[in-house]
């Protein structure tokens, strides 16, 4: 049961329209994790996540993304790194 859980948690992040934002719960949200583990992600990437479209709290497809790649044993985070990977080798 959980596969599925983290499988649709997986599908919310790759679908999320590039032209809309999220906000820093959300992106907790999507990973399921506390909000300050997203805000401490942050504080020590800012300038990456910056340039991935992140400004004053709000977050682009990227930035969610990018936060994705630097959570540490993450299971979301990892599923969203394989699908972009399988979707990159099709």
């Amino acid at each position: 049961m959980r596969r599925i859980e983290v499988l649709n948690q997986v599908k919310e992040i790759l679908l999320f329209p590039s032209d809309k934002t999220a906000s820093t719960q959300q992106v907790a949200w999507f990973y399921q994790v506390d909000k300050t583990v997203i805000e401490k992600v942050v504080y020590r990437n800012l300038d990456e996540i910056v340039e991935d479209g992140y400004t004053n709290g709000v977050f682009t497809r990227r930035a969610i993304l990018r936060v994705g790649m630097l959570l540490e044993d993450n299971e979301i985070a990892n599923e969203v790194m394989n699908q972009l990977l399988n979707i990159s080798l099709k």
